[in-house]
């Protein structure tokens, strides 16, 4: 970090700048990285709180580097950072008072995505042939190229099962409502046909010939029908 301008004013207080290692410099001491130091400069450079971004650092930073950039602060977690034969790379800079020390973030480091993928590897590795990727882009081997490809259609077998279960049982249920209404419906059209029937068939109806209940419930025909998806009772004698 530098901080040339203390000034108050419109200026920012603070310039910061990202120093980034090369692959060749990284991988010599901490180990192979997953973007190479190109995509690295670049997701830095895109990061709306770096200022400046400076490409090919070295590995310890240098008194000649630090004067070069007017780089007036170092930040970076308080943790010794054993590294190149040191047991703390920062240590020079933590006795020349120049260091400011960053808190990390739980859970959140390389060490951590890499864990994370190497323990779903399987899925991830079935899940990019999927999406068009080869098994030699992936460096997967040929057995375990059709082992997952064997997978995946088995995994699509139980996705359409399940699908069709689901469907099975809310077409169940759409029969089991329609059921209940239609018992429900003959139950209140054969109560108000019965009543009517009797108030004017009975007695002291109009029905012209004597004729018992009994007998005139016997001659009685009712035929159910489908109209436009509802329900229509047709009653006859």
């Amino acid at each position: 970090m530098s901080s040339d301008d203390l000034n108050p004013g419109p200026e920012p207080l603070m310039h910061l700048l990202a120093s980034v290692c090369s692959d060749d410099l990284t991988h010599k001491f901490k180990g192979f990285t997953v973007m190479n130091e190109a995509e690295r400069y670049e997701a830095l450079r895109h990061c709306r709180y770096v200022d400046e971004v400076i490409r090919d650092a070295p590995w310890t930073l240098t008194p000649e580097f630090l004067e070069k950039h007017k780089i007036d602060f170092v930040a970076h977690d308080d943790i010794p950072y054993s590294s190149a034969g040191s047991d703390d790379v920062y240590k020079h800079i933590k006795e020349a008072g120049m260091f400011v020390p960053t808190q990390r973030t739980e859970g959140i480091s390389t060490s951590d995505i890499i864990t994370r993928i190497v323990r779903d590897y399987d899925v991830y590795a079935r899940r990019n042939l999927q999406r068009g990727y080869t098994a030699k882009e992936l460096n997967v081997s040929f057995i375990n190229e059709k082992k997952y490809r064997f997978q995946n259609q088995v995994d699509k077998m139980k996705e359409k099962v399940k699908n069709v279960e689901e469907r099975s049982k809310e077409f169940v249920n759409r029969v089991e409502e329609k059921s209940h209404d239609l018992i429900q419906k003959w139950e209140e059209k054969s109560r108000e046909f019965i009543g009517n029937f009797l108030e004017l068939f009975g007695p002291d109806g109009a029905w012209p010939i004597p004729v018992s209940r009994l007998e005139m419930m016997r001659s009685l025909r009712v035929r159910v029908k489908w109209v436009s998806g509802t329900m229509e009772l047709v009653f006859a004698l």
